[in-house]
C-alpha cells in the first residue's frame, strides 16, 4: 500500500504543480492572443508537461484539455486537446463538478494503451475554469506495485470508487456483494483496518479493508475462507496427530509448535515498533512457514523502501536548496558586474585615462542591452546602440581606421527586433572582410527600410566579400546560425537572413523581419510572404 500511496502522491503532485504554476496561470489569463502567442503558449505548455513526465517514471504522459486554442493553429506533436474530447467520455460526467479526481481503467486517445488517470481542473488568475490537466499512468505500472495474490484485490480512491481490480474472474459473482456501480457498497464504506465475512451461494469469503493512506486511498482484499484456512487446517491436523500418538508428548510438542508459530508475529510486532521509532534498518528473520515467510519478506522490503524514500527526499530537498542558492547568485551577478564596470569607469577618469574610461562605458552599454531584463525583442534604436558600442570598442582597442555609418529613418527606430542581431554580422565583417587593414579604409554601413509590409535591414561593407563556393546552409559560423535560428523561431519560417557578394565589391547581409511596433501585436502571417 505504501508503494501505491507514493505513486498516487507523485502523480497528483505533478498535476497540482502544473495547475498552480505561475507562468501557466499568467499565460492562460491573457484575454487577447495572436496566432504567434498561441503557438508559443502551446509549445511552452507541451515542453512543461513532457519535462514533468520525463522526471517521473510512473507517469506515461500528461495531457491538457482546453478550448483556448480552438481558433488558432495547433501543434502536431503536442498533447493539447479540446474539452469535448473529455466530455464525450462516460467516466468524465461524475468528475465534471469536481476540482479533481481519479479516472478508473480506460483506453488512451489512440486506443493503444490502458490507463488509470488523475484529472485536475485548471483555473486562470480570474478563477475561471479554462481546462483540465490529465496525468496518465499505465495499468501495468500500477499492477507491478501489487503483490501477486490468489484473492480479489481492489484499489479504492477517496470516494471508495474502484480505480483498479485484480484477479476478478474467480470472484466475479461475489463482487456484486461488495461493490455496486464500480463503487464499494455503503455497508463497508465506514469500515477501516478491519475484516468482514461475506457469504454467497453457501460459500464464505473474508473481506479485509485497510486504513486510508495520506491521499485517502485504500485497499480491499477478498479471499475464499477455504483457501485462507488451508494452511491453518494442515498445521492443526499435524498437531492433533502428534497429540494422538502420545498424550505425554503432546504438551511439549504443542508448546514448541505454538512458539514457532507465534514467534514471527512477535518479531514483526517488534519490527513495527522499531519502524515507529525511526529505525528503518531493522530486519525480521525468515520463517519456515510460507505465509510468515512472505509477511517477513514484505516487511523487510517495506522497511528498505521507506529508508530509501527518506534518503531520496533528503537528497531532493538538498538539491532544491542548492538550486535556490544558485538562482540568488545569478540574480546578484549582473548588478555586481554593472557596479564594477561603473567603478572602473570613474577610476579611469580619476587617473585621466579617458581611453580606458571610454571602452569601459561602451562595454557597460553592451552588457545592459544584451541582458535587457530577459526580453527577447528590443527597440531597433537599442539594437543599433549595441552594435555602435561594439564598433567603438574595436576602434579603441585596435586603433584601426574603420568608417561605421547608419542610414535608418527615425520612425523605424522604435520597431521591435530580436536582440543581439546586428553585432554578429558586423563582427564577422570586421574580422574576415578586411585582412589587410593597413592599406584599406574599411567601411561598414547599416541601413533599414520598410518594404512590402516588412522591415528589411541591410549590413554592407567594402571588404573582400565571401569566398568562392561559400554556402550559407553549410556555414559553421555560430553567430550567423544563432541569429538565423532565433529569427525563424520567434518570427516564423518566412523570415530570416541571407548573405551575398556585392557587384561593386564587399559583402551584403539582408535581414527580413515582420514589422512589430508593439511587442504584443500580431506578427504578419507566413502565407503572404515572398522569398528574400
Amino acid at each position: 500500500m505504501n508503494e501505491v500511496s507514493a505513486l498516487v502522491t507523485s502523480v497528483s503532485d505533478a498535476a497540482i504543480y502544473i495547475v498552480t504554476n505561475r507562468s501557466v496561470l499568467q499565460a492562460l489569463s491573457r484575454s487577447r492572443i495572436t496566432d504567434y502567442d498561441a503557438i508559443v503558449e502551446q509549445r511552452e505548455l507541451s515542453k512543461l508537461m513532457n519535462d514533468i513526465a520525463s522526471l517521473n517514471q510512473s507517469i506515461h504522459s500528461i495531457e491538457l484539455y482546453t478550448d483556448r486554442y480552438e481558433l488558432f493553429p495547433k501543434l502536431k506533436e503536442g498533447r493539447i486537446y479540446p474539452i469535448e474530447g473529455l466530455e464525450s467520455q462516460r467516466w468524465f460526467k461524475p468528475l465534471a463538478d469536481m476540482d479533481n479526481g481519479w479516472v478508473p481503467k480506460h483506453q488512451s486517445v489512440n486506443g493503444e494503451q490502458e490507463f488509470v488517470s488523475y484529472i485536475h481542473s485548471l483555473l486562470n488568475l480570474h478563477g475561471k475554469t479554462v481546462g483540465y490537466v490529465k496525468v496518465n499512468v499505465l495499468i501495468d505500472t500500477v499492477e507491478q506495485l501489487l503483490s501477486d495474490r490468489d484473492g480479489l484485490l481492489l484499489v479504492l480512491d477517496s470516494g471508495d470508487r474502484i480505480i483498479l481490480q485484480k484477479n476478478v474472474e474467480p470472484y466475479a459473482e461475489v463482487l456484486d456483494e461488495v461493490a455496486r456501480d464500480a463503487t464499494l457498497k455503503q455497508t463497508y464504506a465506514e469500515m477501516f483496518n478491519t475484516y468482514q465475512t461475506v457469504e454467497k451461494d453457501g460459500k464464505q469469503y473474508l473481506l479485509i479493508l485497510s486504513e486510508r493512506s495520506s491521499k485517502h486511498w485504500r485497499l480491499a482484499y477478498l479471499i475464499s475462507s477455504d483457501f485462507l484456512y488451508t494452511e491453518t487446517k494442515r498445521i492443526g491436523l499435524f498437531v492433533m496427530a502428534l497429540g494422538g500418538m502420545s498424550l505425554l508428548l503432546s504438551i511439549p510438542v504443542v508448546y514448541f509448535v505454538g512458539k514457532k508459530i507465534f514467534k514471527p508475529i512477535d518479531d514483526i510486532m517488534g519490527g513495527l515498533k522499531e519502524i515507529e521509532k525511526g529505525n528503518f534498518l531493522f530486519r525480521t528473520k525468515p520463517h519456515f512457514i510460507e505465509e510468515f515467510k512472505l509477511i517477513s519478506e514484505n516487511f523487510n522490503k517495506m522497511a528498505a523502501q521507506l529508508d530509501q524514500t527518506l534518503k531520496e527526499l533528503e537528497r531532493k530537498n538538498r538539491a532544491k536548496r542548492e538550486a535556490e542558492i544558485k538562482t540568488l547568485q545569478h540574480q546578484i551577478a549582473p548588478h555586481f558586474l554593472y557596479n564594477t564596470l561603473d567603478a572602473i569607469h570613474w577610476k579611469a577618469l580619476d587617473y585621466k585615462a579617458e581611453d580606458i574610461s571610454y571602452m569601459v562605458s561602451q562595454l557597460s552599454k553592451m552588457f545592459r542591452i544584451s541582458l535587457s531584463g530577459g526580453d527577447m525583442f528590443i527597440p531597433l534604436r537599442d539594437e543599433m546602440e549595441h552594435a555602435r558600442s561594439y564598433m567603438n570598442i574595436q576602434r579603441a582597442r585596435l586603433g584601426v581606421n574603420v568608417t561605421y555609418s547608419e542610414n535608418v529613418p527615425a520612425e523605424i527606430k522604435d520597431f521591435y527586433v530580436p536582440k543581439i542581431m546586428l553585432q554578429p554580422f558586423i563582427e564577422n565583417s570586421f574580422k574576415h572582410g578586411f585582412p589587410d587593414r593597413s592599406n584599406q579604409i574599411a567601411k561598414i554601413t547599416v541601413e533599414a527600410k520598410v518594404k512590402a509590409e516588412d522591415l528589411v535591414i541591410n549590413i554592407v561593407d567594402n571588404g573582400i566579400g565571401l569566398q568562392s563556393g561559400w554556402d550559407q546552409k553549410e556555414s559553421k559560423g555560430i553567430g550567423i546560425q544563432n541569429v538565423q535560428e532565433r529569427i525563424k523561431l520567434y518570427c516564423g519560417p518566412a523570415y530570416g537572413v541571407t548573405l551575398c557578394n556585392r557587384s561593386q565589391g564587399g559583402t551584403a547581409v539582408h535581414i527580413r523581419l515582420p514589422i512589430v511596433q508593439n511587442i504584443k501585436e500580431k506578427i504578419p502571417s507566413d502565407e503572404r510572404k515572398k522569398p528574400l
